[in-house]
């Protein structure tokens, strides 16, 4: 139910209504691990599939690797058969985003075997060529880890996230500043402090992906000791993130951040703003959170004067789309349970953030439909050298939704690894992980995690 004018007058001035809208204006994108629900304490389903010939001579067989995968999803799903396990995940409408680690190369990446798998699976149950996405952090990287020929063999598209370029809104804002680099959203334009402390979101994910299937290889960071599905999905998809290497302590609070930003963050087209915000519609379909309570809505323009859900919307529809406006508008959403920031683009869509403030509502579904560690081979130790004698085959892939879990079981395994060959080990980034999990992103402890462990065929 709409809150009545009175309603609004109450909450606009009470003081408890001032202090929510007052955090919310403050922190803008933050998401404080104490005000969201904490996923601490619930198992998380891991299937994790082996095949002792998977590779040979650090070299995966494409075939094996396409039986691991086609072994596993019906396992994970509970569905059948592949076809089946995929449409219980996707649809045909779906823009699918095939996240991969370009940036080490075919060997301490991703493996191009295990994307083409996924590929070809994906198509196998209908999933149109052209609806298949695979992508990074950058075109170039892709192309010299021999994406542009796969992907031209498949017939999917390839694409970088800094090359698509980056939305004003939604952003990551934080006390932390760093030259810009070529590529970032406001590199070249005159310095401006404020503008070095944003990191913006790639318009691959605002604008085109409705899922993502974030595969990523079991391989160490020099600092933090693993990296993992967070890291690269919330720094690849993001601007003006080597700030973060100055500062570990502003890394660990903005990666889960921005895994947040990436994952849940997305947009509905124009044509549906339009046709909901017509007088006949209800404007709150528009929503792309529900709410609870009494609802009070904030349009970014008019201070802290609170309106009717349609006038704020309809405001900033029309600031957003202007004539020479390149900005998004802001609709600050409040009620008595939950508090976000809703985006009007200048394209005349809208896109949610999921940067809130508190919740006792569970999140919107994710973006990201699947994760899967690709642990064929684990690069240990000296990733950025692609180091062949510190690599191993674990001939293993683990598939979740949870990408905490992935992480932890990953960050456990290396260094089970490096004690073995008397390597120094790093716990840095489980603080990272720790803060994700209270966050509700998944599980930090490994006892929390309920493992099921499979071959790769049936006997």
């Amino acid at each position: 139910m709409m809150a009545t004018p009175q309603d609004l007058a109450k909450v606009r001035y009470s003081r408890a209504g001032r202090i929510l809208f007052t955090i919310a204006l403050g922190l803008g994108v933050m998401l404080p691990a104490t005000m969201a629900q904490s996923a601490e304490g619930e198992k998380s389903r891991v299937i994790r599939v082996r095949d002792a010939k998977a590779t040979r001579f650090l070299t995966p067989d494409p075939a094996r690797v396409r039986a691991m995968l086609d072994r596993a999803l019906p396992k994970f799903t509970g569905q059948a058969t592949p076809r089946a396990a995929w449409r219980s995940l996707v649809t045909p409408a779906d823009v699918i985003g095939l996240k991969v680690d370009a940036q080490h190369g075919p060997m301490a990446g991703t493996r191009p075997a295990l994307v083409e798998s996924v590929a070809r699976s994906l198509m196998d149950a209908g999933i149109p060529a052209r609806q298949i996405v695979i992508w990074d952090r950058s075109l170039e990287e892709l192309k010299k880890a021999g994406y542009a020929r796969m992907a031209k063999a498949l017939g999917v598209r390839l694409a970088g996230a800094r090359d698509a370029g980056f939305e004003s809104h939604p952003n990551f804002d934080v006390t932390l500043t760093h030259p810009l680099q070529p590529g970032d959203r406001f590199f070249g334009k005159p310095e401006d402090a404020r503008l070095k402390r944003l990191s913006h979101l790639s318009k691959l994910l605002t604008r085109e992906f409705t899922c993502i299937i974030n595969l990523h290889p079991l391989i160490a960071h020099p600092v933090t000791g693993s990296r993992g599905h967070l890291d690269a999905l919330g720094l690849d998809s993001v601007d003006n993130t080597l700030r973060f290497k100055k500062s570990h302590h502003h890394r660990r609070l903005a990666v889960p951040n921005l895994y947040l930003l990436a994952a849940y963050s997305h947009t509905l087209p124009p044509a549906r703003v339009t046709a909901v915000l017509k007088p006949t519609a209800s404007a709150r379909a528009l929503l792309l959170q529900p709410v609870s309570g009494n609802d009070f809505f904030y349009f970014h323009k008019t201070g802290d004067e609170a309106l009717p859900l349609a006038r704020a919307l309809r405001d900033a529809l029309k600031a957003a789309t202007a004539k020479g406006n390149d900005e998004a508008q802001a609709v600050l959403v409040l009620d008595e349970t939950i508090a976000w920031r809703q985006h009007l683009l200048p394209n005349g869509g809208t896109v949610l953030g999921a940067h809130q403030l508190r919740t006792d509502l569970p999140l919107p579904a994710p973006r990201v439909r699947l994760c899967i560690t690709d642990a064929l081979l684990c690069q240990f130790h000296l990733a950025d050298t692609r180091r062949a004698d510190y690599a191993t085959t674990l001939n293993e892939l683990w598939l979740s939704t949870d990408p905490v879990a992935l992480d932890m079981m990953a960050a456990a395994r290396i260094v089970k690894l490096r004690q073995f060959v008397k390597l120094p080990t790093h716990a840095e980034a489980n603080e990272m992980r720790r803060a994700a999990g209270q966050m509700g992103m998944g599980v930090t402890r490994l006892e929390d995690v309920e493992i099921t462990d499979l071959p790769a065929r049936q006997k």
